[in-house]
């Protein structure tokens, strides 16, 4: 059985929506306050984006609002509203970590998005199958949807695409142990956030190349990339992201021997996890700090 990856999922093809949690609830603000007079494809239209805004940072909300714009996208029978509630509640169900819904609904998201013409509900949708079938160490099947991807993506010739599509690749081929073509891919990411100024995609990047510069044991620059990753989403306001440096951090200090910078930056990725209520997250870090006080002799701490 393959192992589980312990690196960053992925951004979606979105997130330019984030650049701060004030920004954020700025938004939503407005959007709620479009509610209040909206009927129709407006209303569908608000209430798939608030959805989207809360899709990582409150499950309960953004599902709430996905699955009214849901109900309401099919009494209009309007396929790309159709496609758009169920990217945003798909897309949720990924974040907090329920990957047989999200699998589930982005299938059906697939069929829609295949036959609208704005692309924006495709890529996110095989997007999100490429992350899925990752996660579950399909590495092979993960490329079928990530390469389809990144067709597109050269087809449309934009940054915030371009930048997502070679996140995901780069994921792949770095847990093929194929590090220098993931390196690329990375480095080509990285550029196209850095044009567009997006904190959160450009923190992302930093992660995962900590993680492969980790995986080539090359431990200085590995967490001089972790603490420019920090920098960057904390910058964001991406908290979801920012435990996943935190537990790269805690790999390298343990493979550097460094038990107590290890063991802190489990906790604190445990801590971010359980506030995220990301239950992939939750159950990561708790293996790793397990192991930890295994490995220090307190067991009670490890069984626990």
């Amino acid at each position: 059985m393959k192992a589980i990856p312990m690196s960053l999922t992925r951004l979606t093809t979105f997130l330019l929506l984030i650049s701060s949690s004030a920004f954020a609830q700025s938004k939503i603000d407005s959007l709620e306050n479009v509610l209040t007079t909206a009927t129709g494809n407006l209303r569908a239209e608000a209430l798939y984006m608030i959805s989207w805004e809360y899709r990582f940072s409150d499950k309960e909300k953004a599902l709430q609002y996905g699955e009214e714009g849901l109900t309401l996208a099919k009494e209009l029978k309007d396929t790309t509203v159709l496609a758009s509630a169920l990217n945003s509640i798909a897309e949720t169900w990924l974040n907090f970590g329920d990957y047989e819904q999200a699998e589930k609904i982005t299938q059906e998201e697939l069929l829609y998005a295949r036959i609208i013409p704005n692309k924006k509900s495709l890529l996110g949708a095989l997007t999100r199958l490429g992350t899925i079938h990752y996660r579950h160490g399909k590495f092979d099947e993960a490329l079928v949807y990530q390469l389809e991807v990144q067709r597109v993506a050269e087809k449309l010739n934009k940054p915030e695409v371009t930048g997502v599509a070679s996140l995901n690749l780069g994921l792949t081929y770095m847990d093929l142990k194929r590090y220098d073509e993931a390196m690329v891919y990375f480095q080509t990411s990285l550029a196209a956030f850095e044009k567009l100024g997006f904190a959160a995609g450009i923190g992302a990047c930093y992660v995962n190349i900590s993680e492969t510069l980790l995986n080539q044991k090359k431990y200085p620059e590995a967490e001089a990339a972790a603490f420019k990753g920090e920098a960057m989403l904390k910058k964001s306001g991406n908290n979801l992201h920012l435990a996943y440096i935190y537990t790269t951090l805690g790999r390298l200090y343990r493979a550097m021997q460094l038990p107590e910078k290890r063991l802190g930056y489990q906790q604190k990725a445990l801590g971010l996890a359980q506030e995220n209520k990301d239950d992939y997250m939750i159950c990561a870090n708790q293996a790793a700090l397990g192991r930890s006080y295994m490995e220090r002799g307190e067991m009670v701490k490890s069984k626990k």
